[in-house]
């Protein structure tokens, strides 16, 4: 019943959960505060767990990040926790809407500032969802901002390189090829890397012959 009411009433009214999370409350009934209370609950239930087009539930998105927090905090098999400080962190407050980061980079960003799971980890899994959601809407151009991480190429591809401890390189990309949208990945040699990300390298030939030919 309080679901099915407070989706009606999300439905009524046009604006979105997070005005009405983040919106200043003033004075109110018992009642009142208990509706806002079950709301709250029922926001930390979904938000990992509504499922995004071409993407998944956020959960989907982050599961090793999210078994290194379970591992942590094995109490908390709901992950009610673990949503309701993502909720409460800046990161959620300063995502939505046009040009804001999306959810797949927000919980990214909390899940590093809270140190869930190791930054390596965290930023391939909110960069691998964020390029999904590009793919799914494609050609459409996201509404939500991209990530610092992701450099857009004259191609209209969207690179980003991971960099591990050992000196070696992991390509996540969106590339274009014949006019159609697709998600890439695999392991990059330097001068690759070099020219994908690092602003005025002019690759060789060799070199951007075989990017043209991946649609990078």
């Amino acid at each position: 019943m309080i679901d099915r009411s407070l989706d009606a009433a999300l439905a009524q009214q046009a604006t979105t959960l997070r005005e009405l999370l983040f919106a200043e409350v003033p004075p109110a009934s018992s009642a009142d505060l208990g509706r806002i209370a079950a709301f709250r609950r029922l926001l930390a239930d979904r938000v990992l767990n509504e499922r995004h087009v071409g993407v998944g539930a956020l959960r989907d998105c982050y599961p090793l990040t999210i078994a290194s927090w379970q591992r942590a905090h094995p109490a908390d098999s709901s992950l009610r926790s673990l949503a309701t400080r993502f909720l409460a962190s800046s990161a959620y407050q300063e995502a939505g809407g046009l040009d804001r980061p999306g959810s797949e980079e927000a919980f990214g960003r909390f899940a590093m500032a809270a140190h869930v799971a190791a930054d390596v980890v965290v930023t391939r899994e909110m960069l691998r969802a964020v390029l999904a959601a590009v793919v799914a809407i494609a050609p459409a151009r996201p509404r939500f901002s991209l990530p610092r991480e992701i450099v857009r190429r004259a191609s209209g591809a969207l690179v980003a390189v991971l960099h591990d401890d050992a000196g070696g390189a992991e390509l996540l990309a969106v590339a274009v090829r014949q006019g159609r949208h697709c998600f890439v990945s695999g392991r990059l040699t330097a001068s690759l890397a070099r020219a994908l990300t690092v602003p005025g390298v002019v690759a060789s030939p060799a070199v951007a012959s075989a990017l043209a030919a991946q649609g990078l």
